[in-house]
């Protein structure tokens, strides 16, 4: 899978901002995101979502 990263300044600091592409293991990017949160590895958002993310 081949994505996009940039670093975005938030406040005082750079955050990286990943732009999945529209053929992603959606479900798989998910679980990965929820079991690092859940882990207390980082914490994310979602910028902007398409209906295949959110249905996923």
């Amino acid at each position: 899978m081949e994505m996009a990263v940039e670093k975005i300044k938030v406040w005082f600091r750079f955050v990286p901002a990943f732009h999945v592409p529209a053929d992603a293991d959606f479900p798989g990017i998910k679980a990965l995101l929820a079991r690092g949160r859940t882990e207390g590895w980082w914490h994310y958002e979602v910028g902007c979502g398409t209906a295949e993310w959110w249905g996923a």
